[in-house]
């Protein structure tokens, strides 16, 4: 399963599974109050969604961005994955399980 004590970051990982993971989180966890706006605005416009709700819409990208950016909040998910990882290779156990 690999060295449960190697820190470094593989390419995909550092390029891809990190991003995503930053994006999830701030989305489920940063952004939670922008998303029930637009989805409720979506409801409730239908096919119209794009005219009607475009301040709900840059509402939630501003935020999706401001977490996104932010270092500490970027790091502060690296680490989460590297113990996730670390946890993974020490037990054969994914977290999600």
């Amino acid at each position: 399963l690999g060295d449960p004590d190697d820190y470094t970051l593989r390419k995909v990982e550092a390029n891809v599974v990190i991003p995503k993971r930053v994006k999830e989180r701030a989305k489920d966890e940063k952004c939670r109050d922008q998303y029930r706006t637009l989805a409720y605005c979506a409801r409730e416009h239908g096919m119209f969604v794009m005219w009607r709700c475009k301040s709900e819409a840059r509402k939630l990208e501003r935020c999706l961005k401001h977490w996104i950016n932010n270092e500490d909040f970027v790091q502060e998910t690296k680490d989460q994955y590297l113990e996730d990882r670390r946890f993974y290779r020490t037990t054969g156990i994914s977290r999600k399980e």
